[in-house]
């Protein structure tokens, strides 16, 4: 009997203990959930091994799948892949192609030691992000997303193909490089300029493309704010191919009648102040003389107040000064014309202007290096050549600018994108 009271007692007892254990862990979850503990660095304590590992905590920012923006990150990095390294991703590209690859976060993954690095075993179950590739061959250009699968796998996001239309802006014409006189005489948008205030003597044969007039209206209304003195005015605008070779001609001509030149001495110095038939930028109806008062088109406008205006702002509407002082090796263009303005459009003006660039050492840094990166208010861009107009753009990844093939007499395109 007594044993029996003896074995009630221990059970009771050992009950009590549980319920109390129990009413006290159930107390302590409450006071957690009411005044929750931060978390804290590891220590001795046997209770933190339990808190969560720097993997887990990556997955508090939502990095998988396709971003739409890439990860605003202080330690960002760019490579380049040769057709060797790039065969880890695509084992059929050419021994020309090359890869550029961006990593927005370091922390996650980068290129070392001719593999990729995945920083952290955190996938989503699909794929996850870890960075952007532009692929460049002989055949194409493409640019998209960087995955990876949950296996650590690494594969390029389909990308498709370049729809934008082509933007004569960017395209060269020169004496090497020359359009026909169907192009010439077949330019499509232009518009008539009729307004007194930049046109004299109600001339009525003055004509460009309606986008690069209102650039123009921009550019001399802001000189007129800046200095009223400037007073610029618009001598030349499009021309066609018959306008072209009736001022060439009468050049030539001039020069073997009262110069004392022969025809090849003054076809060829004429070429070098005035554009041969064909290879005239004012075929284009991007291209504006502008002049101000008492000033010829000539060398008498070298130093004169509109002329250092136009070099130090016309880049801001969108134009480049064309024909630059100390660029005739690239232009073949003898004498300096600061009144010659080409549109080019934003911002590829500010990065000839940053550069101290023509065109034509543009295209000829362009095509050796591949691509050019820049900084642009704040944005980043990149100019991508390639030989053939097979360009695939991921569009999660950049907003195409500009796209235009190089020049008639050039093998290639450009593409001007804003890299999100």
């Amino acid at each position: 009997m007594k044993k029996n009271v003896a074995t009630i007692i221990t059970i009771c007892f050992i009950a009590a203990i549980v319920i109390a254990v129990v009413i006290f862990l159930v107390q302590q979850q409450n006071n957690d959930v009411e005044n929750p503990t931060p978390t804290v660095t590891p220590s001795t304590s046997h209770s933190q091994t339990n808190e969560p590992t720097q993997s887990q905590n990556i997955t508090e920012i939502p990095l998988e799948g396709l971003n739409e923006k890439l990860a605003d990150v202080n330690n960002p990095i760019t490579i380049t892949l040769n057709s060797e390294q790039l065969k880890i991703i695509d084992t059929s590209v050419s021994s020309e192609t090359y890869a550029l690859v961006y990593f927005p976060d370091r922390n996650i993954s980068n290129y070392e030691n001719g593999q990729f690095i995945l920083k952290t075993s955190v996938f989503h179950e699909t794929n996850n992000y870890i960075g952007t590739i532009t692929i460049v061959s002989d055949s194409y250009v493409k640019a998209g997303c960087l995955l990876a699968d949950k296996d650590g796998k690494i594969y390029v996001e389909n990308s498709e193909k370049n729809q934008i239309s082509a933007d004569v802006s960017l395209r060269i014409i020169n004496r090497y490089n020359p359009i026909t006189q169907q192009q010439a005489d077949d330019i499509e948008g232009l518009e008539n300029l009729t307004n007194p205030w930049y046109v004299l003597d109600e001339r009525d044969d003055l004509y460009i493309l309606s986008h690069v007039k209102t650039a123009m209206e921009s550019l001399l209304t802001e000189a007129d704010r800046q200095d009223s003195s400037l007073n610029m005015h618009v001598a030349s605008g499009y021309r066609d191919y018959a306008s072209q070779k009736q001022s060439f001609d009468y050049w030539v001509n001039r020069r073997v009648t009262q110069e004392n030149m022969t025809y090849e001495q003054a076809y060829d110095y004429t070429a070098g102040r005035v554009a041969i038939p064909g290879c005239s930028e004012h075929h284009n109806g991007l291209t504006v003389d502008l002049i101000s008062y008492g000033y010829m088109l000539d060398e008498s406008s070298k130093d004169a107040p509109y002329a250092k205006w136009l070099k130090d702002n016309s880049y801001k509407f969108g134009f480049t000064i064309r024909y630059e002082e100390g660029k005739e090796q690239y232009t073949h263009i003898t004498l300096y014309e600061p009144w010659h303005i080409r549109y080019v459009g934003l911002p590829t003006a500010y990065y000839l202007y940053a550069n101290n660039l023509c065109m034509e050492e543009f295209y000829e840094t362009l095509i050796n290096e591949g691509y050019l990166d820049f900084e642009y208010e704040g944005e980043t861009y990149r100019y991508i050549y390639s030989k053939t107009d097979n360009i695939y753009i991921n569009q999660n990844i950049m907003d195409i600018v500009q796209y235009s093939s190089i020049a008639s007499g050039v093998e290639g395109y450009v593409l001007l994108c804003k890299i999100r």
